[in-house]
């Protein structure tokens, strides 16, 4: 069995030493390689984006930074709805017929652009019954530079799409690193010219500053976007982009909801230096899970043996990342003080006790993440779908009952109330998983 699995890893090695990417299978190797590159970058310069702010700000500005962006990513969801993925669906497979490619491309453009201007709008209106009626925080200033955060973000998306759906994942690589060293540069400029401003006047310009990063890496990648010339859809045609796209946004929607409530619902509840414990927390957790499931990397290769072989392959790498997990939450839960004192400081102390708390998740979300490409490797996407919108809706519910409940203790309290919310939620996806691995081996 791992023969096999090694014989096919080495003669990938052996074409990326040789930059040998021709044919289909070289132009998968090469876009993985740059997908994973763009990844790292992203991942890394979020990080370090994340430290220099929560330092910079301390604990109550960084929880107001943090429930910002929370809310402002909410409503950038129903910017896409799937129009990315219908993009680069309908450009690939249209890509010899120039003028109907096109045809979806000014179409599925036109779609998002309204997407993108409704939310704007909406965010807008909303900003400041939001900020002083249900948070009742200080955040309105940074919730009306989301509008355009929301803008620029969204249009830099479309045009990272339309290259992704040429199979050139080099230029959103070098998108990457011009927005992450913009965003490290200009992001501190700012700060350093209105920290002695209000909390208001400095959210607002951070993300104003955050929302110019995105625009500057539209005209960055602006001189190589590829013109097409156009035709005109038939009905039957709109109808068919309409139709890929929504039942993609029931996923998009649930998956984003599932990763932010936490933090907007808590943001009614507490001071914001709880939300900026919580979201460091998360930050730190974040970051160690990434290096965990790596077993799910090879998943691609995978996907091409036989079930029997690739049940063989998911029982041997749960094991593999259940090695892994079990001494990355013993790492966690010993040294979580001196980790959150080196990286955040001491104002971030009471972090490491969240810290604790969800160090399950490197073993919860490490096998969520493994069997998710198994599943996948299945075509078992509805599947998943429904199991995220089942578990969002529940970590709704969990977090309202848990976070109400535990606040009569205190807000540190209902903090916990909230991890610990997340943690049932992502442990009742791993349930429905093994539940229904095991009822595939039973057939």
């Amino acid at each position: 069995m791992f023969k096999i699995l090694t014989t096919k890893v080495f003669g990938l090695t052996k074409r990326v030493l040789r930059r040998d990417f021709s044919g289909n299978t070289g132009i998968a190797i090469k876009n993985s390689i740059f997908q994973f590159l763009t990844n790292a970058i992203g991942k890394v310069g979020s990080l370090i984006f994340t430290v220099f702010l929560a330092r910079i700000l301390l604990p109550e500005i960084f929880g107001l930074y943090s429930l910002a962006l929370s809310t402002i990513l909410i409503f950038a969801a129903f910017t896409d709805l799937g129009t990315n993925s219908a993009l680069i669906k309908f450009l690939s497979k249209n890509e010899k017929n120039q003028r109907k490619a096109g045809a979806f491309i000014y179409f599925i453009r036109n779609l998002k652009l309204k997407l993108t201007v409704l939310s704007s709008l909406i965010l807008i209106l909303s900003s400041y019954f939001i900020a002083n009626f249900y948070y009742k925080k200080p955040i309105f200033l940074a919730l009306l530079a989301g509008s355009l955060y929301i803008l620029f973000n969204s249009i830099l998306g479309f045009v990272v799409g339309l290259f992704q759906a040429r199979n050139n994942f080099k230029y959103p690589f070098y998108k990457e690193i011009f927005y992450q060293i913009t965003r490290l540069v200009l992001v501190p400029i700012t700060i350093l010219f209105v920290l002695d401003s209000s909390k208001e006047i400095l959210l607002g310009g951070i993300f104003l500053s955050l929302s110019l990063c995105f625009f500057f890496s539209i005209f960055f990648l602006y001189p190589k976007i590829k013109k097409y010339p156009s035709d005109k859809l038939s009905e039957k045609e709109k109808k068919e982009v309409i139709k890929f796209i929504i039942p993609l946004s029931a996923t998009a929607l649930t998956g984003l909801f599932f990763g932010t409530i936490d933090i907007i619902m808590l943001g009614r509840f507490v001071h914001s230096s709880y939300l900026a414990y919580y979201q460091a927390a998360f930050a730190l957790i974040g970051s160690v899970s990434v290096l965990i499931p790596f077993a799910a990397a090879f998943f691609p290769v995978f996907s091409r043996l036989s079930e029997e072989k690739l049940k063989l392959v998911l029982k041997k790498s749960l094991a593999v990342t259940f090695i892994f997990s079990f001494f990355a939450i013993i790492f966690t839960l010993f040294l979580s003080d001196i980790v959150v004192k080196a990286i955040y400081g001491v104002e971030y102390l009471p972090t490491s006790k969240i810290l604790r708390i969800l160090s399950i998740l490197l073993l919860v979300d490490s096998f969520n993440a493994v069997f998710s490409n198994f599943f996948i490797s299945q075509s078992k996407n509805k599947f998943l779908s429904k199991t995220l919108i089942l578990a969002t809706f529940l970590n709704i519910l969990l977090n309202f009952i848990l976070i109400k409940y535990f606040l009569q203790f205190s807000m540190f309290h209902a903090t916990i109330g909230a991890a610990i919310a997340t943690i049932l939620s992502r442990i009742f996806i791993l349930g429905i998983f093994f539940i229904k691995n095991y009822k595939e081996k039973r057939k």
